[in-house]
């Protein structure tokens, strides 16, 4: 997971300010993802909601797998990522809550 933290040295401001714009900048998949440009109220049915639909949108995606691997760098991550909801990758990674 990225992020700074306090203990970091810096050697000048750029570098800090270069770190900072990477954190906050989208990763490079997203550029080429089925829902780019979409609205991210569709990744986040409520609940009992089944999101059939977009597992199967999903499946149609050239970066299915590395959303799904983003997603799964955060534990905490609502929302469908690569067509598999919160639910369902806590369970497929032994991490249920």
């Amino acid at each position: 997971m990225r992020g700074l933290r306090v203990s970091d040295n810096y050697t000048s401001f750029k570098e800090l300010c270069d770190q900072i714009a990477e954190i906050c900048s989208p990763p490079a998949w997203h550029e080429r993802a089925r829902c780019r440009g979409m609205g991210h109220e569709m990744f986040f049915p409520g609940r009992g909601v089944q999101g059939h639909e977009l597992t199967e949108f999903c499946g149609g995606c050239p970066v299915q797998q590395e959303c799904y691997d983003d997603a799964l760098s955060d534990p905490y991550r609502k929302g469908y990522w690569g067509g598999k909801s919160e639910r369902h990758r806590l369970k497929e990674h032994g991490n249920v809550r």
